[in-house]
């Protein structure tokens, strides 16, 4: 999992630096031979101003992590550290976007999912002889709204905007739900929140986040691009949830009528989890310019 985690370092850090030489590369080959309109024709940079409202979506790789809680009662030792997993989710998006010159603003939404490092199957596979499994999902999903500033420096055929974001995440925890098949007072696993006393604490439900990225945008055509992106978005604040589980260590599975007593009478663990912190993110997508040209500051209109 680490060799995982570090190639998708390796990876994002090497796609800014290619983003980066892309966009330079670009710009040097049109001004290298691209045509150029005599300088009598092009408009003075104080009376005319470039602007364009663009959307756009996008598929992204995520990696995300949360920092280890070490305050878990009865910790199963194998459980300790981290609770997420390092894999790498798909998440889609979708902006807006608008350009005043070389600043404008940015709205962005979107959804992703990060899986728990708790292998529920395993632990159910052993007791479910006599166990009714209600609900088994193991994902955190954290849908996100974003709006912030961008900053674009533009090229012969491409863009490079640089972007920084603040919205709200709602994260969706996992949902697990198992009993006795003979009677539904007996929980083997179960899922929820934790500081039950503050369910109204709007911070804690819809906890903040900040990001930033560097977007880099092909034109292919006058209203289609091709973008690659690197963003990192941190919350700032988030409801940790725990799971109860059915210590089994000590339970006897050779017999499965004595296993299902000691299995009822066996003490509860308590693993507490933390939704998605810390999201690094690469995609690819596709921009559509809406609206765009020269706008003439002295009459206000649009030359498009």
């Amino acid at each position: 999992m680490k060799t995982k985690n570090s190639i998708f370092k390796f990876v994002t850090l090497r796609s800014v630096t290619i983003l980066l030489m892309s966009f330079a590369f670009g710009e040097a080959l049109g001004q290298s031979g691209g045509k150029t309109e005599p300088m009598s024709e092009k408009p003075p940079f104080s009376k005319y101003t470039q602007c364009r409202w663009s959307m756009g979506i996008s598929g992204n790789g995520v990696r995300s992590s949360s920092p280890p809680i070490k305050s878990n009662t009865n910790v199963n030792p194998n459980l300790t550290g981290r609770t997420l997993k390092n894999n790498i989710n798909f998440s889609p998006s979708l902006f807006v976007e608008a350009n005043y010159g070389r600043w404008g603003f940015i709205t962005e939404v979107g959804f992703f999912k990060s899986t728990i490092h708790f292998d529920a199957e395993n632990y159910l596979s052993k007791i479910s002889s006599f166990t009714t499994v209600k609900i088994n999902e193991n994902q955190w999903t954290s849908m996100y709204m974003q709006v912030g500033s961008c900053f674009t420096i533009t090229g012969n055929k491409s863009r490079l905007t640089l972007m920084l974001k603040g919205g709200i995440v709602n994260n969706i925890s996992p949902e697990m739900m198992a009993m006795d098949t003979g009677s539904t007072n007996t929980i083997y696993l179960a899922e929820g929140k934790m500081d039950v006393d503050h369910d109204g604490d709007w911070p804690k439900n819809f906890p903040l986040a900040i990001s930033g990225g560097i977007k880099y945008t092909y034109s292919a055509s006058k209203f289609i691009g091709i973008h690659f992106q690197v963003n990192y978005m941190q919350q700032l604040g988030s409801r940790n949830h725990i799971i109860t589980y059915k210590d089994l260590s000590n339970v006897d599975f050779s017999n499965s009528g004595k296993a299902r007593e000691q299995v009822m009478q066996a003490p509860d663990i308590e693993y507490k989890i933390s939704p998605p912190i810390k999201n690094l993110m690469l995609g690819i997508g596709i921009s559509f310019n809406l609206v765009g040209g020269i706008m003439d500051n002295d009459m206000g209109t649009i030359r498009k």
